[in-house]
């Protein structure tokens, strides 16, 4: 569980411009995406969603009181992952390169071409239950709209209530 004093990686950092691509390019999709079944006023874009959602489920691991267990166990996910870039050994041995290395994971799986590619879906669910152990995370959404937000939480393993 992650202690209240530990800021959430949404907190000090986000990628804003890769996040910000992936959703431009997301609303010219036209055929097999979600939101071609039924239109919605304002509709909020699955990767910018997916990607925030991340970002405030995660710890941030350059945190003084992010929890060791969080740390060891994100490390050994993202070295597990099958499209780790080569560097990511040594830049994972601190806590600002864990940083980095999970903001990167987040940037690229705002891109729907990856979305629902079981590695990125495991890797993705896999830190979402480092962060929170068993006991899935419940977000929660008053103002659902076009259920983007509850969606993406399911996506990532955790309850929603919309």
């Amino acid at each position: 569980m992650i202690p209240k004093e530990c800021k959430r990686l949404a907190e000090v950092d986000f990628p804003i411009a890769t996040v910000s691509k992936w959703s431009a390019i997301e609303k010219s999709v036209r055929h097999g995406h979600p939101s071609t079944l039924h239109l919605w006023w304002a509709r909020r874009p699955l990767a910018a969603c997916r990607a925030m959602l991340m970002a405030l489920l995660l710890p941030d691991p350059a945190d003084a009181a992010c929890p060791g267990a969080f740390r060891d166990a994100a490390r050994t996910i993202l070295l597990a992952f099958p499209s780790a870039p080569r560097g990511w050994t040594k830049k994972l041995s601190t806590g600002e390169g864990l940083r980095q290395a999970l903001l990167q994971f987040i940037g690229d799986f705002a891109n729907w071409d990856v979305a629902s590619d079981e590695p990125y879906l495991r890797t993705a669910r896999a830190l979402v239950k480092a962060a929170h152990g068993d006991e899935p995370p419940l977000v929660v959404d008053p103002f659902a709209g076009g259920g983007s937000i509850p969606l993406e939480a399911l996506r990532l393993g955790c309850d929603a209530f919309a």
